[in-house]
């Protein structure tokens, strides 16, 4: 142009009875939104391979089955171990992923309903876990989230697996350490109702051969064998009371203390 610039042209013409008609149509915004648009899907393409997590980008059409796998990242590959020439269709998908036809229509309806709720919000589609075959026969748990294009749309996921296996394991400790609490306060509840009925006789001996200790240095020619024999029993009475105690402080429901001895 005469200020300097420079513009995509488009020519065409047709010749005249007197000389050549030429038409020109400036395509020079087309072809810088052309160069922006290339840009753009190679970001695109780009940052899809490079996410850390699964991820597919698909067709988004009328009839699920049919829509086409457009793309399969590098993540999504090395967990489900599928190629990219075994699913080509999102039908090829479900099959595989689920091969249980009463589940797979189960996981169907629940997705439906999330991708239409977000046709109607404009929202990410909502999250959810479904269980999953890969290619090996492993079923995993899959949390599974998207947004919608005009005509696909991008679905990204992640293994949660592991993370429901240690809630899984981290439930059984839980119910395992009640059972076992649950045992231990049924034990001491009934070796607290034992050594109660222990001490009512045992307390009722002691008490009475301490009285006839007492009694026995006011008896005139009171037989010393005797003495030595309540004193025997007062002593032994007042061992068990403390080996009833200990039993009851080891079996009660509270932390144990270990020392040396």
């Amino acid at each position: 142009c005469k200020d300097g610039s420079e513009k995509h042209m488009l020519w065409t013409g047709f010749k005249m009875p007197q000389g050549f008609l030429a038409l020109s149509t400036d395509l020079t915004d087309v072809r810088q939104a052309q160069k922006e648009l290339t840009k753009s899907e190679n970001m695109f393409r780009q940052f899809f391979e490079q996410l850390p997590m699964p991820a597919v980008h698909v067709e988004f059409g009328k009839v699920h089955e049919k829509n086409r796998f457009l793309g399969m990242n590098r993540a999504f590959h090395q967990l489900f171990g599928y190629s990219a020439e075994e699913l080509r269709t999102l039908g090829d998908w479900l099959k595989r992923a689920y091969p249980d036809p009463k589940y797979r229509k189960e996981a169907n309806e629940i997705w439906f309903r999330a991708v239409e709720h977000s046709l109607k919000t404009g929202e990410f589609i909502e999250l959810h876990e479904y269980r999953m075959r890969c290619k090996d026969g492993r079923e995993i748990i899959f949390a599974t989230t998207g947004v919608l294009f005009e005509k696909s749309m991008l679905v990204v996921g992640v293994d949660r697996t592991e993370l429901r296996k240690a809630e899984h394991r981290m439930k059984q400790m839980a119910q395992q350490e009640a059972e076992r609490l649950q045992q231990k306060l049924q034990t001491s509840v009934v070796a607290s109702a034992v050594a109660h009925e222990v001490n009512q006789p045992l307390s009722e001996i002691l008490m009475k051969s301490q009285m006839a200790l007492q009694r026995a240095d006011s008896l005139p020619g009171f037989c010393p064998e005797l003495r030595t024999i309540l004193q025997g029993m007062v002593e032994d009475s007042r061992r068990v009371e403390r080996t009833i105690e200990r039993m009851r402080a080891l079996l009660r429901n509270v932390p144990i203390q270990r020392v040396p001895i």
